[in-house]
């Protein structure tokens, strides 16, 4: 692969079965074999942490820095900006942050309020609200 054996082994243990389905061949293969609908308005949110740091002080957001060096940077710490705004079909806005706010991070980009504001305008539905509890059902879904 383009990024070595060790980073290669690395990525696939902290990410199981999808550390094959999320290589480039592999998305790239399912992509050619899934289109866009043309009824959907695509977004791919790319994450853009900067860990902030000194380059010399190794003290410094270590983990981060591993894991921005592994999946390329600018990006989220798992999936580099490049590859979110592969497909030419998606809206590509992005979402900064650095230092002690992880908020660009990839796992903290679906909690953030900021990022929720940003993109509030993007989503839509033309489904009706039917409630048939008392539970209300949630105002999003993460996946």
């Amino acid at each position: 692969t383009a990024l070595g054996i060790l980073p290669t082994v690395l990525i696939n243990l902290f990410a199981g079965p999808a550390g094959v389905q999320l290589t480039t061949p592999h998305m790239a293969l399912y992509n050619l074999m899934h289109g866009s609908n043309s009824n959907v308005r695509y977004t791919a949110l790319a994450g853009m942490y900067d860990a902030g740091c000194f380059a010399l002080n190794p003290f410094c957001r270590p983990v981060d820095r591993l894991l921005l060096s592994i999946s390329g940077s600018p990006g989220d710490t798992i999936v580099p900006k490049w590859s979110v705004h592969a497909l030419g079909y998606t809206g590509k806005p992005s979402y900064s942050s650095s230092g002690a706010d992880g908020s660009a991070k990839h796992s903290p980009l679906i909690q953030s309020f900021a990022v929720f504001n940003q993109l509030q305008g993007r989503v839509t539905s033309n489904r009706r609200n039917l409630q048939t509890s008392s539970t209300p059902e949630p105002d999003y879904q993460s996946t």
